[in-house]
């Protein structure tokens, strides 16, 4: 076996993945753009399928109309009187915004809108009043059940489902603003039903404010009751009490004594209060002694107008300082003026509250002095009246009691008036800041953006597509493909002829009625590279073979045929596809006596070799059917026959069968000097390819390389890039 044959078996092995080896295909830009162009059709189509469909789902939705109404929750609140309301306002955070989205959104306030504007009676809401459409009546035909009537109820909450997916609520950004849009299908709805949802919306606060205060006032109104029965029950209690106990007023001297004990305890009390007063106020002052603003929260140094003074001049001092720091350095001389400044009055006040501490001193003196007198005072009565003292013990025990009564009395009946008064005082906590108009345009359905997302979605689609059809089509294209796929080289391109050629005329004709085609100079470049694969020992015996039928190999026999004789060579062709010869139906003459005659010995080589007068080269027809195809290609006859042809011709064309079909060609090609193997292009794929050359692997004749049949030259340019063969300046060398 041969080098070269030996590298087309590695090259094939590879394809398989039994040899170590890369691909050698890079998909490039250029590559990209050349399939782009190549499936232009079927992405066209594609972008316009869509294109049209969604033109279509367009014309049949319905248009929608958005209107929206500003609503601002309100932080301030407005006060008529200074009243503490029940239910208190809505802080501005956020929570609050998000509490307040979800009222917005919720069901029941969506109820409200329908009971507001009626919407129970319009068929774009009430999903009852709309004719059911073909599924829905397929689907209850389905059923076969009666249709069960709805209550009012249900009609509403049915509506009220549909008013859900209408309304949208959103906050705006960082602000205290609600957004509230409401869809509908015409501009005059959509703002008529954003309007009643704030409307409604805030009728719900002051309900709900309202509510709440009613049942305050109510549980208030009960109460009163109970505690003015309480206060009735105290005051009776203490006015037996003391009429049991004798100590009515100006009864006896007891009594007199007991006024005088009492009024003593009273005055002992009072000194004991004042005494305790002067002391805490003193130990203020002592306190506030250690710390430089302490003063003000002691009244006896609020009192002071000096000291007020004072410290109006240290405030001032204070922002002064504050106002300098901001604009100099703590070095600065009038910071350093200003601290001494500030320091000084400082050192003022603190001598001012010296004099206020010794001051106290004096009044705390004078209280412990007048509570030890009255103290004396007591203990000298306590022997006398020591029962009236526990009697009286008693009776005040039972007048706090009432005086207890008599003021969570007033507190409740104050309370009570301030909320009867405010029921008719109540505020919102939102408001509206701009009202919902009409809208001049549709928001839905948005054609610009479904167009453009159509646009853009069917063109992917069309792109998708073009490359699953790229990948689908396995038909040969580019010489770079042949010599990837098989390792061997392209021989030539043969142009598919698209011109009209006279009944049962060949298209192998083209090399002898145009010899300056493009056509015919394609089979002068098989026929030069057949000369060179083998300078120094040209090939005389070539066989041109396929894996497939239909490839061209016949035609490509005949036109290689055809070109060597119009060198001047003397040329031989032989139809060896003895079960479906073509070469006689090409060349328009009868198909024996032929081949198959002269092996089986019923006619001389004279008679089957004939000579066609147009394409000037002889040739060898199959001859008759046999059913002995291969025991006479396999013939020692057919073998000598060659051999004797060989000296007296320039060139030998041998048609074989189809490799893949049977296994006539495998042998013809071991009695040859080369091998041509022709592919269609872009309609034989690269398995069928590469197996019909593995056939040939161990044979005697060495593939001389791959020809390249009925190429569309147009389409080609968009596969290959680079070969000046292909491009449009050389059809200036062709006449056709």
């Amino acid at each position: 076996m041969n080098d070269q044959s030996e590298t087309r078996r590695r090259s094939l092995l590879s394809l398989y993945g039994m040899w170590g080896g890369q691909d050698q295909n890079e998909v490039s830009l250029r590559d990209l753009f050349s399939l782009f162009w190549r499936r232009r059709y079927v992405i066209i189509g594609t972008v316009f399928v869509v294109m049209l469909i969604t033109l279509a789902v367009l014309s049949q939705m319905t248009r929608l109309y958005s209107s929206t109404v500003m609503i601002l929750v309100e932080p301030r609140v407005n006060r008529v009187v200074e009243t503490t309301a029940v239910l208190s306002g809505l802080p501005p955070d956020f929570e609050t915004i998000q509490t307040e989205i979800e009222v917005l959104t919720s069901h029941r306030l969506h109820r409200d809108i329908v009971k507001s504007l009626d919407l129970t009676k319009d068929p774009e809401f009430n999903v009852t009043l709309q004719e059911p459409g073909f599924v829905a009546s397929l689907l209850d035909k389905v059923r076969g059940g009666d249709d069960v009537a709805l209550t009012p109820d249900d009609i509403e909450r049915i509506t009220a489902n549909s008013l859900d997916g209408a309304i949208t609520v959103s906050g705006s950004g960082r602000s205290r603003v609600i957004e509230l849009t409401a869809q509908a299908e015409s501009p005059e709805k959509a703002a008529k039903i954003a309007n009643a949802a704030a409307e409604v919306y805030l009728v719900s606060q002051l309900d709900a404010k309202f509510e709440a205060t009613q049942r305050t006032v109510t549980w208030l109104n009960k109460r009163l009751e109970e505690l003015k029965g309480q206060v009735r029950s105290s005051e009776q209690a203490v006015e037996q009490y003391r009429q049991e106990a004798n100590l009515i007023e100006g009864r006896d001297a007891i009594s007199a004594t007991a006024e005088q004990l009492s009024s003593l305890n009273s005055q002992i009390v009072t000194a004991g209060t004042q005494r305790a007063e002067a002391e805490a106020r003193l130990a203020n002052v002592r306190a506030v002694m250690n710390s430089a603003d302490g003063s003000v929260s002691v009244s006896e140094v609020l009192d002071n107008d000096l000291i007020q003074r004072l410290k109006e001049q240290e405030s001032d001092i204070k922002r002064n300082m504050a106002s300098l720091s901001q604009r100099y350095g703590p070095k600065h001389p009038q910071i350093l003026q200003a601290q001494v400044e500030l320091d000084d009055i400082q050192q003022k006040v603190r001598a001012e509250v010296a004099k206020i501490v010794a001051s106290l001193e004096g009044e705390v003196a004078v209280a412990r002095s007048r509570e030890s007198m009255l103290v004396g005072t007591q203990r000298r009565l306590e022997g006398n009246l020591s029962s009236i003292n526990q009697r009286q013990i008693k009776l005040r025990e039972l007048t706090r009691e009432g005086d207890a009564d008599r003021v969570l009395l007033e507190t409740f009946l104050n309370r009570f008036k301030e909320l009867a008064d405010q029921q008719d005082l109540q505020t919102t906590d939102s408001r509206v800041i701009s009202e919902a108009q009409p809208p001049s345009t549709p928001s839905s359905p948005k054609t610009m953006l479904m167009l453009l997302l159509a646009l853009v979605g069917s063109t992917g689609l069309g792109i998708g597509l073009a490359v699953i059809v790229e990948r689908l089509d396995s038909g040969v294209h580019t010489t770079r493909d042949i010599e990837n796929w098989t390792g061997l080289p392209v021989l030539t391109i043969v142009p598919e002829i698209k011109s009209k050629t006279a009944p049962n005329t060949s298209k192998a004709m083209q090399v002898v009625t145009s010899p300056m085609s493009r056509y015919t100079e394609s089979y002068r470049n098989l026929l030069v590279s057949l000369n060179l694969s083998n300078v120094d020992n040209p090939p005389k015996i070539v066989a041109v073979t396929s894996s497939n039928p239909a490839e061209g190999k016949t035609v490509t026999s005949m036109s290689l045929a055809a070109a060597a004789a119009s060198s001047g060579k003397r040329v031989l062709l032989i139809d060896c596809d003895l079960r479906r010869p073509k070469v006689h139906q090409e060349l328009g003459v009868d198909r024996g006596p032929g081949l198959v005659e002269f092996l089986a010995g019923e006619a001389e080589l004279e008679t089957v070799m004939r000579t066609h007068d147009k394409f000037k080269f002889q040739y060898i027809t199959a001859g008759s059917e046999t059913q002995n195809v291969l025991n006479l290609i396999e013939s020692q006859k057919f073998r000598t026959l060659l051999t004797q042809l060989k000296p007296h011709f320039g060139l030998i064309v041998i048609d074989t069968p189809p490799l893949l079909a049977v296994a006539d060609a495998k042998v013809l090609a071991d009695r040859c000097d080369s091998v041509v193997f022709a592919v269609r292009w872009g309609k034989t794929p690269r398995n069928t390819l590469v197996d019909g050359l593995k056939h040939l692997d161990g044979s005697a004749a060495p593939v001389a390389g791959v020809v390249m049949t009925r190429a569309d030259m147009d389409r080609l340019s968009s596969y290959q890039y680079g070969s000046a063969y292909y491009g449009k300046a050389y059809q200036s060398y062709y006449t056709s």
